[in-house]
């Protein structure tokens, strides 16, 4: 099962991909329900391979984040966990 900060309420899956999950979950602190991107850890075979999908996740989030439109998904939050 997904571990997560008690903040989130996991309600179920919605996707999968190459590099990650997204679940659906209740953010207890904005009291809404969120789409929750999660890196898989064995998306990686080796520490750099390992740091750089983590990069990427990073990167990706950043460029998310400036976006707003009414037909794309708002980013609020990155963490590693």
């Amino acid at each position: 099962m997904l571990s997560l900060p008690a903040r989130y309420e996991v309600r179920r899956p919605l996707g999968r991909g190459g590099m990650g999950e997204v679940w659906l979950v209740h953010d207890r602190e904005r009291e809404q329900e969120l789409a929750l991107k999660c890196l898989l850890h064995q998306a990686a075979s080796t520490t750099t391979e390992a740091e750089e999908a983590r990069f990427l996740f990073k990167q990706e989030f950043a460029a998310m984040a400036t976006l707003r439109h009414p037909h794309l998904v708002e980013a609020y939050d990155y963490a590693v966990l």
